[in-house]
């Protein structure tokens, strides 16, 4: 059974393990006050790993806080093994609430579909669900509405934001005989409209669905979590050798079991395969923002690796010239600005045979006229930069866990710190990774 809510737990918990540590309760109490949360926080460990063994991950996280606490269980140390156990099961609880609700910022910020629609007929508005709008029928708009689908303005005068789908610009004006595309937010007026497409076949839609799909996990990520499931074992095989030369050497044996369990917790790489795809779709949604949509992550990373421009570096007529004779690497072989269209529809975009990376969707002239691909230098070079600070953010995240992981070894040896600590530092490398890979949503 999978325990929800585990707050309370963990603080029951700490409270019996810290009794223990003091010295006026009896041995037999002591022992029976730390054999509950090992009991307890050990069974929610074996669960989460029997878990992980029926998809086949044979050594995890989960079995490296099982082996730490019984190996001080077999030391006599019970009171740090309940500490231990608890700080394991607490750590992955934590910092998977955490992942989620980030993940859940990034999805309520990329969203760009209407959650509703309001249809004027026979002299009244109703609010209707989106996909029940139907081509022909007439919406209103009002101020922080999203528009549901592509439109044509029959009346009214409204100012209208589609930084969330072709980047930050000045709010667009909208009044009788012009378009609105859906994914706009009406910031200013009220418009009575006429539905040009079905929400499912308007821009917005079309949008949502590439930029979910280009959340697919890429080569390089694939193979990270490939390596990661070698690198904890590597490190059980050093936990090993380290305790029989330890045992050799000292012949103490709980100080041998503290270090190799201490080793054990530095094994997880959960802070760079947990957070990479949350990174990917922040810097995904970064990317839509700026006026451009990959198609695929491994096209984000493809950008990052470009050389074009800098960070910081202004457009100036030499970097100009740079991007244009770089636009054949990015589109390979696609479109040129003269004889782009707007892809417009599923179908034609799917069939397409351009490319790996596409500064596709971003193609509206200030004037709101859809005619052709922007692949203006500002644009690619927004593109570049995208992938670059993506680029730089990950390999922050290696370098944070590297350095992490190689003082916990330091540590191990000149302080002889338990797993229990070395489990709160380990956490603490998540978290930084985490919220490196998902700020400024």
């Amino acid at each position: 059974m999978k325990l929800k809510n585990k707050h309370i737990y963990y603080i029951i918990g700490l409270v019996l393990a810290f009794i223990t540590f003091i010295p006026p309760v009896p041995k037999a109490l002591q022992y029976l006050l730390a054999l509950i949360p090992i009991l307890f926080f050990g069974a929610d460990l074996t669960l989460q790993y029997m878990e992980e063994l029926y998809k086949k991950n044979y050594v995890n996280r989960h079995l490296t806080g099982i082996i730490a606490g019984l190996g001080l269980i077999v030391t006599g140390k019970l009171a740090y093994a309940a500490m231990t156990m608890i700080f394991f099961s607490a750590a992955d609880y934590f910092f998977y609430k955490a992942l989620d609700k980030a993940n859940r910022r990034i999805e309520e910020s990329a969203r760009i579909t209407a959650p509703y629609a309001r249809i004027f007929a026979d002299g009244k508005t109703a609010r209707v669900s989106v996909g029940s709008v139907a081509p022909g029928q007439v919406l209103v708009l009002e101020p922080g509405d999203i528009i549901p689908c592509d439109c044509s303005v029959i009346n009214g005068e409204a100012e209208l934001d589609y930084t969330n789908i072709f980047g930050k610009g000045e709010l667009r004006a909208a009044k009788a005989g012009s378009p609105c595309f859906s994914g706009g937010i009406v910031q200013a007026g009220k418009l009575t409209v006429k539905a040009m497409k079905s929400a499912k076949d308007s821009l917005a839609s079309l949008i949502s669905y590439r930029t979910k799909k280009a959340q697919a996990p890429s080569a390089l990520q694939k193979k990270i979590n490939g390596w990661a499931k070698l690198l904890e074992p590597a490190f059980y095989l050093l936990a090993l050798v380290l305790f029989i030369i330890l045992l050799i050497v000292t012949k103490d044996f709980p100080l041998a079991v503290n270090q190799a369990s201490v080793i054990l917790v530095a094994s997880p790489v959960i802070g760079l395969t947990g957070t990479l795809s949350a990174l990917n779709r922040n810097a995904l949604l970064k990317a839509r923002r700026r006026g451009v949509i990959f198609t695929d992550t491994e096209a984000l990373e493809q950008s990052g690796r470009l050389q074009t421009v800098s960070a910081n570096e202004p457009l100036s007529d030499e970097v100009r010239s740079k991007i244009e004779e770089t636009k054949a690497i990015l589109a390979k072989g696609g479109h040129t600005k003269e004889d782009a269209v707007l892809y417009r529809d599923r179908t034609r975009l799917e069939a397409d045979p351009n490319p790996s990376f596409k500064l596709a969707l971003g193609f509206f002239s200030p004037k709101a006229q859809a005619a052709a691909l922007d692949s203006s230098p500002e644009r690619i070079a927004g593109a570049i930069r995208t992938g670059q600070h993506h680029r730089g953010v990950f390999m922050q995240n290696i370098i944070c866990l590297g350095v992490e992981k190689l003082a916990l070894i330091a540590l191990v040896f000149l302080l002889n710190i338990t797993p229990a600590a070395a489990i709160v530092i380990e956490f603490a490398a998540w978290m930084l990774c985490l919220l490196n890979s998902t700020k400024e949503i």
